[in-house]
């Protein structure tokens, strides 16, 4: 069927976060309803069976994967995240953190934490190899008291230098 405008004001707004792709990567956040999840889904799968795709629609296929993969629900998810400290990034991140991670803006990795948190199911897993940073600093409190009042920790394990050369 043909998409809504709804559903095609959505893709353009998941088209248009993604002009930013090379800052922001997988902490971007696609607004997009069920429906509009699953007519992606639906278009990527159809053309995707296809023997014969033209240029243009594969490039936009590739977005679509994106889209999905950056939109599901995951039962694990686990990842050193990458540290990127507030005063080495862009303004398009920044800005993109105060607006869609402001709990957990202090570090990329911190980010990465939060992000992940969202996209596991209820009852899934997450694990993080973190600097130990969030645990202590001040300007983590926000996120610190996020995690403990909606998230059960089930292990921590804080190590120090004597591991590896670096606290984590």
């Amino acid at each position: 069927g043909e998409a809504t405008n709804q559903q095609k004001e959505e893709i353009m707004g998941c088209f248009n976060l993604m002009q930013d792709a090379d800052s922001l990567g997988s902490i971007m956040k696609f607004d997009i309803s069920v429906t509009t999840r699953l007519l992606i889904k639906q278009t990527t799968d159809y053309w995707c069976s296809q023997k014969i795709v033209p240029e243009v629609v594969c490039t936009q296929i590739a977005a679509f994967k994106l889209i999905l993969a950056l939109t599901t629900k995951y039962h694990a998810l686990i990842a050193n995240p990458p540290y990127m400290g507030r005063t080495h990034m862009t303004s398009v991140l920044s800005n993109y953190l105060d607006k869609n991670y402001s709990n957990a803006k202090s570090d990329l990795f911190s980010t990465f934490m939060d992000m992940m948190l969202e996209r596991t199911i209820k009852n899934g897993k997450t694990a993080f190899i973190t600097m130990e940073s969030w645990m202590f600093l001040s300007s983590f409190e926000k996120f610190r008291k996020y995690l403990i009042d909606n998230y059960h920790i089930t292990s921590l394990g804080h190590f120090g230098w004597h591991i590896i050369g670096i606290a984590f």
